[in-house]
């Protein structure tokens, strides 16, 4: 898949930057932060809640 072992290395150094990037981009205040918390908490919420409807139906 990678010529080398070293062009690997730098696509993966690509990727942590990209992501630490958007990461500062995304948490420059705190209420982002809250604000991200608080959507990542409801999505669990939400997915714990279908899966024990989908638990519950093929019981």
């Amino acid at each position: 898949m990678f010529d080398s072992i070293g062009e690997a290395t730098r696509i993966a150094l690509l990727g942590i930057l990209l992501v630490a990037f958007l990461l500062v981009l995304g948490a420059g205040s705190m209420a982002a932060i809250a604000g991200s918390a608080t959507t990542a908490l409801i999505v669990v919420t939400f997915m714990a809640f279908s899966w024990g409807v989908v638990s519950d139906l093929r019981v």
